[in-house]
């Protein structure tokens, strides 16, 4: 009689578990779902909309959402989103542990306001939220697409592929366009080299003409530092702003990282 506790417990729990997968493909999205969105989505997205999916691992969008860049940030509230002015949140809200609620209090956070009421297609949500971003001036590292993507932390970022040299003869990327009144400059090590221990800090380093105009550090990562990182400073008097990037280290171990840079006005 001891054990019965443990056999109606084990009992309950498969239950439970039998329960979650009978009820599991009333909880996800069918084509015909994803379908739907993304036909609204044709139809009422405009230039400068970005569409971003939560929870991040509702890849299967993409198969159907080929309107604008579709995102996959994780943190909302530091999330770049470079141009884009309006933000489709395509979202599974009711997924267990999916940190919707979070994910909403992020865009409030920094200060984007949603617009309506969201839409449901089956279990999907969409909701338009407004940035209240500045005007982008110039994307410096893309002033024409396609756009090139690049891993950095798992993490996918639109970003620019450049080697990284010595101190004496550092990696050089030369970049140009309108220079606004802000320079925004991003970096990160592509893929999984940025966790090797051989890895001594790679300065990227932003110049106009002489001036130095800021500097981006990328240290050796660890799970709970971010490895995208970045810096915002004004982009001086000059324009159209020619800007040079360099990237050196000290050390013999020097892998590919990836640059994203824009003006804003």
């Amino acid at each position: 009689m001891s054990r019965a506790p443990g056999f109606i417990a084990l009992a309950l729990l498969s239950l439970g578990a039998l329960a979650f997968d009978f009820t599991l493909s009333s909880r996800l999205p069918s084509s015909g779902n994803y379908g739907e969105a993304a036909a609204y989505l044709r139809g009422h997205m405009q230039a400068g909309d970005a569409v971003q999916i939560w929870p991040p691992w509702l890849e299967r969008a993409r198969l159907f959402v080929d309107t604008g860049p579709v995102l996959a940030e994780e943190d909302l509230s530091h999330a770049d989103y470079v141009g884009a002015s309006h933000l489709w949140m395509l979202a599974l809200p009711g997924t267990p542990f999916s940190g919707f609620t979070r994910a909403e209090d992020q865009l409030r956070t920094r200060g984007a306001t949603m617009q309506g009421e969201a839409l449901r297609f089956g279990p999907l949500s969409l909701t338009a939220w407004d940035l209240h971003a500045p005007p982008l001036a110039t994307d410096l590292a893309f002033p024409m697409p396609p756009l090139e993507w690049h891993e950095v932390q798992y993490v996918t970022h639109a970003c620019r592929a450049m080697p990284v040299g010595g101190e004496r003869d550092p990696a050089r990327l030369t970049l140009s366009g309108d220079a606004g009144s802000k320079l925004h400059l991003r970096a990160g090590v592509i893929g999984e080299r940025a966790y090797d221990n051989q890895l001594v800090p790679i300065r990227v380093e932003a110049f106009s003409g002489e001036q130095k105009l800021g500097e981006v550090v990328l240290a050796r990562t660890v799970d709970s530092s971010p490895a995208w990182l970045g810096t915002d400073v004004p982009s001086g008097s000059a324009s159209p702003l020619q800007l040079e990037l360099r990237a050196s280290t000290p050390g013999p171990f020097r892998p590919t990282i990836c640059i994203a840079a824009w003006t804003t006005r």
